[in-house]
């Protein structure tokens, strides 16, 4: 590539990226300020316990939270850029493990140690173990046992999120759900049972108003909603236990009012985004959002 051609390129994506910083602070007047950012949640390996990440506090040593086309990034450690897997007997291949099939894997904390450039794994009757993160953003480990780990081939996926950068959950849909569960006298669910990168604590009293916030700002971010996140068998796993709970919960409960035709039998639960503005964030933040009534979601929902 000619140096015109490099330059040509900078110039659109810088070109590019002001004008989405534009779009955002010109449309601020018609947003509306929905909440504030109440946990920012970042799981270094899909499956795990996550890490609290974005506290203000200047005693505090924790390197600031980035928000990338990839999702969350602190120090070196990304959202989910790791995944527990088994290797095929060729090494051709990984079959990866999640709490889908091991439950228990939901009993492993993680805490980030080295200034977040790596992080300590325990669980119930395991040995503890250290797993460093790479550098760059271009190489990434499958972990594949208790000892060690390898570099995944070029050509397979680097992230292990679901369908999306970052997932979105609100206090006032959490409550909602819980108070479904308690009047049928149900145990009720932790805010972490929905693996949510950001939980935002909402001014709103109507639950899943978050269906409809087609652009949200935090900071100096923008995000755009991609599409409700369907829920599946991992929210049934009760992270006290890392045993999934008999009553079918709380899937059972969600199907009775938040199907989506177009969805099938998976009931809907927070907003899947993707990032359009990338930067910083920090809990305490202002959420605000642009709404966009999606009608077939309003039409279609049971609720």
């Amino acid at each position: 590539m000619n140096k015109f051609s490099t330059a040509s390129i900078s110039l659109g994506v810088g070109v590019g990226v002001s004008l989405v910083a534009l779009f955002c602070k010109k449309w601020r007047s018609t947003w509306h300020l929905v909440g504030h950012v109440k946990r920012l949640t970042i799981y270094p390996i899909k499956s795990l316990q996550g890490v609290n990440i974005g506290f203000s506090d200047e005693a505090n040593d924790e390197p600031p939270v980035e928000v990338t086309a990839l999702g969350l990034r602190c120090g070196r450690l990304r959202d989910r850029c790791f995944v527990i897997g088994r290797l095929s007997q060729d090494k051709r291949s990984v079959e990866f493990i999640t709490t889908r099939s091991t439950p228990s894997l939901a009993l492993v904390k993680v805490a980030p140690i080295n200034n977040f450039s790596a992080i300590h794994l325990t669980a119930p009757n395991m040995p503890s173990i250290e797993v460093d993160f790479p550098s760059n953003d271009k190489s990434f480990f499958v972990w594949i046992d208790p000892r060690n780990g390898v570099y995944a081939p070029s050509d397979m996926q680097i992230l292990y999120n679901d369908g999306a950068p970052l997932l979105l959950v609100t206090d006032v849909s959490h409550d909602d759900i819980n108070a479904r569960l308690e009047s049928q006298g149900r145990p009720l669910l932790a805010e972490e049972t929905w693996k949510s990168n950001v939980f935002v604590e909402t001014d709103q009293q109507r639950p899943f108003a978050e269906d409809h916030w087609g652009h949200v700002n935090i900071g100096d971010v923008c995000f755009q909603r991609l599409r409700p996140c369907t829920r599946c068998s991992v929210t049934k796993v009760d992270s006290s236990t890392g045993k999934h709970r008999e009553d079918g919960e709380p899937l059972k409960t969600l199907r009775t009012y938040r199907l989506h035709k177009g969805f099938g039998s998976d009931p809907l639960f927070g907003s899947l985004l993707f990032v359009t503005n990338p930067g910083s964030v920090q809990v305490g933040l202002p959420v605000y959002a642009r709404i966009k009534y999606f009608k077939t979601l309003s039409s279609e929902v049971i609720n």
